[in-house]
């Protein structure tokens, strides 16, 4: 599996180089991006995710579980609750399935 999620707020960076621009810029968008892609196995109401690579080095090796549900064409994964800044949250993603064309 793969996952890249951004912020829909995500500021610019005053370059195209991943590398290039002001560091502060930089800092605030990469801080405002996530990527991790592995393995994965389903376990009652989770699913896995064994880190491969990503984004946070730190999450490589590790296994990042995320609680799902799934009704009709509607899946939801939801992070367990995380301490960010001072605050506990829990970050929500949906998916619906349409059909092709």
């Amino acid at each position: 599996m793969a996952g890249q999620v951004a912020a829909t707020s995500r500021p610019a960076v005053d370059s195209a180089g991943p590398l290039d621009g002001p560091p502060d810029q930089r800092a605030a968008a990469y801080s405002t991006y996530v990527a991790y892609c592995g393995s994965y196995e389903v376990a009652s109401d989770r699913i896995v995710h064994h880190v491969d690579t990503s984004l946070i080095p730190a999450w490589v090796g590790t296994e990042q579980v995320r609680y799902f549900s799934l009704a009709d064409d509607v899946l939801v994964l939801r992070t367990p609750p995380t301490l960010i800044g001072g605050a506990t949250v829990v970050s929500e993603l949906t998916w619906r399935r349409v059909e092709s064309w």
